[in-house]
């Protein structure tokens, strides 16, 4: 009589399934999502809304002022679509084959995404700083002052529909 072992199986059912009931959020999430921008009001989750989509608000002076969109997320994640295909394909697989849970598969993903991320603020955004911003922080790259908005960014996996985080975001890592 043959007799079929099927722990692998199970096992890796066990992780497809897991991985259906988990989602992945990248971007300013978790603990330092709620901060103060230093020298704001604004938390860094909103800021990073004003930026990533534009925003017109209204500044301590009275002014109305437009801030165009710098997109850092949409955008990086939309040219890196490619690599980022070939990371899930490859992640997968080594779920598939037992490799790598379906949360350690989402953590390097996560963690590729947001070096991406930081790498095209590091990089610049367009449109350029209006010159009273430049002249005001003394530099000239959109996103960076002192390092707090871009260690911020980091990633999150969660189960759908939990409030709680299942994996704590990558160490900060200096702008």
């Amino acid at each position: 009589m043959v007799r079929y072992d099927d722990t692998a199986f199970r096992k890796m059912r066990g992780e497809w399934v897991q991985l259906a009931n988990l989602t992945l959020m990248i971007g300013v999430v978790g603990p330092g999502a709620s901060a103060l921008e230093a020298g704001s009001s604004l938390t860094l989750a909103e800021l990073a809304l004003v930026h990533e989509y534009g925003a017109t608000i209204k500044h301590p002076s009275g002014a109305i002022i437009e801030i165009p969109e710098r997109s850092f997320i949409r955008s990086t994640l939309m040219a890196r679509r490619g690599d980022l295909a070939a990371l899930q394909a490859r992640v997968f697989k080594r779920i598939l084959a037992g490799e790598l849970t379906a949360t350690a598969g989402l953590e390097l993903i996560g963690e590729q995404c947001v070096a991406w991320i930081r790498q095209t603020i590091r990089d610049g955004l367009d449109p350029p700083l209006a010159t009273e911003t430049i002249l005001a922080k003394k530099s000239t790259k959109p996103l960076i002052d002192h390092g707090q908005f871009i260690n911020a960014i980091a990633y999150q996996v969660v189960a759908k529909g939990a409030a709680g985080a299942v994996a704590t975001p990558p160490e900060a890592v200096a702008a």
